[in-house]
Order: C-alpha cells, then structure tokens, then sequence
C-alpha cells in the first residue's frame, strides 16, 4: 500500500462492508437515493473515462440522447442510463461533462459557470487512483468535491449529489511495482472508497456514494466475472476491464450503469431482466445482463430498491428487428 493510502481503520471498514456485500441477500446500510426518480427530473454526470466508456463501444452510444458540456461527441455510461430509465418508464433530462484523465479538480480548473444550471441530481467521478501524484490520498477529491457542490448548489440548493466510487485497476493489483501489488481487489476497492467517503462526509452526501467496486467484486464473487484477466476469462465467464485491464469492457461499464441506475432513482435494476434492451444493443448475453443485474443490486440498496415493470415496447424482443428502441 502506498504510504498516502487511507489508515488502516478506514480501510477495514470499507472491507468490512465488501463482506457483507458479498454475502446472502440482505437490506442493506445505506438507503438507496431517490434522486432521480421523477418524471422530468435533470440529472449531470460529471467525470473522465470511466464514465464515457473507453476502451468500449459506450464511448459513442447514443450521443445524441444527452446534452454534452464540453462537446465532445460522447455518449457513454450516461446515455446508457438513460436507456435504463426509458424502460423504467422516466423522461429524464441528462447532461454530462466527461474529459479524459480529468480528476474533479481538473473540470474545477476548467471553470466553474458551466455547473451552475441547476441540475436536480448530479454524479461526481474522480480519479481511478484518487491523486496521480499521490495514489490513493483523497485531498485533491475532497477539495474539489466541496468546490463542485458549492457550484451546484449556487444553481440549485436542492442538488443531490452522488459520488462514484470506481472499481480496482486489474493493472494496478496483479502487475509487479504498481501502487496496489499483490494487495488484492478488495484492498482497493476499499481504499477508493474510503476516499469517497471522506468527500461525501464534507459535502453532506454520506449516503450518496454508487458502490461500483463492491458491484465488481459481487460480480467475481458470484463467479460471473474473472478476478484476474492476465490469467485469461474461462468459457462461461466475463472480463469485466478493457484490453489495458485499466478502463471497462462493455459488461464492465454496462455495470456501472446499473449501480448508477439504482442509486439515483432508487429502483431496483433486477427489474430491466434478460430483454434489456442496452444489454442487446451491446451484445450482452441475456444471462450475463441478467447476472449483472444482480450484482449491481446487492451492491446497491438490495431491499431498499423498488421493483417496476418495464415500459411497453422498450425492451427488444427475442427474435425480432422490428423494435424501435
């Protein structure tokens, strides 16, 4: 671990809670965020690479399904999002703000007016590694968070903001001399979000946190996704990283998605099942989408979350080219 890593009493915690993550299904501590869940409702995704989908075809997914701050011709996580809240039957008004290699504290430097809109709901994603300088040390996080939030609330007292704890780097666990060598998945899960939490706690958003690395580690744990893409993905399992073992693959950001789904509106994403249409247009085999499906619902609310019937005629349907999406 790197000497600026979280002490150990907040890592244990943060381990503690994967346990639990792990686990049987059980309600769970935090109360999943309705954020999002009405009709009309504007919802700002604000982040880097993680959330545009490189090393993926989410990069440019449906682009022209979301309002782009910085013009850049992505669709990405958000668009997929909004995939999901079209089946659940929620007119959304998203927007991003995503560059690649941006830290929070890179789209603060870049100007402040462009989040002042006001937005009712926001999603905040910093660094993979928290500080390139110093893997691991929320400072910069913590910082730039609370600047974000004070631009968000000049527009709209009432923003509730979460934050997206990112997943374990395969690159930065399983290589030799990286910051997190031979200390296992969950030791950086665990690290991130601890970071997470401490900016969460400065800004008042202590139950806004999307668990995106305890949802990867559901989704190895249950024997979906392979823990170590150098070792190769058996048939019948999914690599959830790119081909750098850094970003996503498709099922990886398609997981993302989902956790963000349950988290800003409270539902449940078990209910988008097998004929998910994202899932289709990505090529997701329906029993994956349906395991990763599950995944992001242990880590994300599990009781708390609200089941809902699909939308008619959002879904594809088995055998048929017909649909309009």
């Amino acid at each position: 671990m790197s000497a600026s890593t979280p002490t150990f009493p907040a890592r244990a915690a943060a381990l503690a809670l994967t346990t639990v993550l792990l686990g049987a299904p059980q309600a769970h501590a935090e109360d999943a965020p309705p954020a999002c869940a009405q009709d009309g409702a504007s919802v700002l995704f604000v982040g880097n690479s993680y959330l545009f989908g490189s090393t993926s075809p989410l990069r440019y997914y449906r682009a022209d399904s979301v309002a782009d701050l910085y013009e850049t011709g992505f669709g990405g996580v958000p668009a997929l999002f909004g995939v999901f809240a079209d089946q659940a039957g929620l007119e959304l008004d998203i927007s991003h703000a995503l560059s690649s290699g941006f830290g929070l504290h890179d789209h603060v430097e870049a100007g402040l007016d462009r989040f002042t809109a006001g937005w009712n709901c926001a999603a905040l994603q910093s660094l993979s590694m928290l500080d390139r300088e110093r893997p691991g040390d929320p400072g910069r996080l913590v910082e730039a968070a609370g600047t974000l939030a004070g631009a968000l609330a000049s527009g709209n007292p009432d923003t509730r903001i979460t934050l997206v704890a990112t997943w374990a780097r395969a690159d930065y666990v399983h290589r030799e001399n990286r910051p997190w060598s031979g200390e296992g998945l969950e030791a950086m899960t665990a690290d991130i979000r601890a970071g997470y939490e401490q900016a969460a706690e400065a800004i008042g958003a202590v139950e806004d946190i999307a668990p995106v690395g305890e949802a990867w580690l559901a989704a190895i744990g249950a024997g979906l996704a392979v823990e170590n893409p150098y070792e190769g993905v058996p048939h019948g399992m999914i690599d959830l990283w790119g081909y750098d073992h850094h970003h996503a693959s498709a099922h990886g950001y398609y997981l993302e998605a989902l956790v963000l789904f349950a988290r800003l509106t409270g539902l449940d994403p078990r209910s988008l099942g097998e004929t998910e249409l994202g899932a289709w247009e990505l090529g997701i085999a329906p029993e994956v989408a349906a395991g990763l499906q599950d995944a992001a619902w242990r880590a994300s609310g599990r009781d708390a979350l609200e089941p809902f019937t699909p939308a008619p005629a959002s879904q594809w349907r088995p055998g048929r080219m017909d649909v309009d999406p």
